[in-house]
């Protein structure tokens, strides 16, 4: 669990760099008015709701993992937060930073488009980086579904619902 720990720090690290840089590096082309030009009318309501929804999937694995941390009822929710934190900063950034430099249309906007922001901003690079940062982060999700899968069976195999071979550790 500890290298799962370490290595989930260290995906997030490498997953939300190269978003910094290009936040950084978008500084001088930023127009604030930009953000302000949206068409309510365009807007895609049920998609917008389905991602803010997307975003509350996996906060409850947390619970799976509460018997191997000390303190819970401390640590816990300093972590949500911070997490929550993360969360909101890492779309929100990537976006000001995309909206602001770049005089694209809403329609350009599709899944993988960060990559191409990525390049307009700070060179094919920076769009190399972000496709291996998505590529890692899916890595990272699969490996904390996996450590919290495994605590589930873990726990099921203690309370008898599962073969006792489910319940040692490596």
């Amino acid at each position: 669990l500890h290298i799962v720990g370490f290595s989930a720090v260290l995906l997030a690290i490498f997953s939300l760099s190269p978003f910094l840089l290009m936040a950084l590096l978008s500084i001088p082309k930023i127009r604030p008015t930009r953000w302000l030009v949206v068409d309510f009318r365009k807007v895609n309501w049920r998609g917008y709701f389905n991602n803010m929804f997307w975003n509350l999937n996996y906060w409850d694995k947390a619970s799976t993992l509460a018997g191997e941390v000390q303190n819970p009822s401390k640590t816990f929710p300093k972590a949500l937060f911070g997490g929550m934190l993360l969360v909101v900063c890492s779309y929100l950034i990537p976006l000001l930073a995309g909206t602001g430099a770049l005089t694209s249309s809403s329609n350009e906007w599709a899944d993988g488009y960060f990559a191409q922001v990525g390049m307009f901003i700070g060179g094919f690079w920076l769009k190399l980086w972000i496709q291996a940062a998505a590529a890692m982060s899916n890595l990272g999700l699969f490996e904390a579904e996996m450590s919290s899968d495994a605590f589930q069976l873990l726990g099921m195999s203690k309370m008898g619902l599962l073969p006792a071979i489910f319940s040692s550790r490596s």
